[in-house]
């Protein structure tokens, strides 16, 4: 029973941070409209508590996220799930403590893979295209890219001090 009502307790947390990221975080001032919500927390969850955690973060974010998407269906979904193995990948790999520094490493890898993964999946059926039409990339892209990517840096720092501040989780302890 108590792990049920941690999971529906998840389940309301991840639902309320989708609603108020496609709500209110998507009516802000034009350079910060691109700060994704979800995308930093589930970064910080596998850094901070694990695969298992973020995973099932990842799906249940993901698949939130692509009702409210115009993106076929499971799109984010997988570009989380995927972001979460190879930061998680990253993270035991390269990384032993966790650091201000690597989260925000993993945080910059993170944010660029997802917008990566996302854009190839979105232009993936242009290349297919029997057209004459021309697509490319315009500065826009990249300007959205690196906007996104110091929000949800300036985003993780802020849990990384919330978290430093009332838990002794991130502090270092030396024998």
């Amino acid at each position: 029973m108590r792990k049920l009502i941690t999971i529906l307790i998840h389940l309301f947390i991840i639902f309320f941070l989708v609603v108020f990221e496609i709500t209110f975080v998507k009516l802000f001032p034009l350079p910060f409209n691109f700060l994704g919500i979800i995308l930093p927390v589930i970064i910080y969850l596998v850094v901070i508590f694990g695969l298992n955690l973020g995973l099932w973060w990842a799906v249940f974010a993901g698949f939130f996220l692509d009702f409210y998407s115009l993106l076929p269906f499971g799109t984010i979904a997988l570009a989380l799930v995927i972001t979460a193995f190879c930061i998680h990948y990253l993270f035991i790999n390269l990384f032993t403590n966790r650091s201000l520094y690597s989260l925000l490493f993993l945080g910059f890898v993170g944010t660029l893979m997802y917008k990566m993964i996302i854009f190839g999946i979105s232009f993936f059926p242009l290349l297919f295209n029997k057209g004459h039409q021309l697509y490319y990339l315009d500065f826009n892209l990249v300007k959205i890219t690196f906007a996104s990517i110091v929000l949800n840096l300036l985003f993780l720092s802020a849990l990384f001090y919330l978290t430093n501040m009332f838990s002794k989780r991130l502090k270092p302890t030396y024998v």
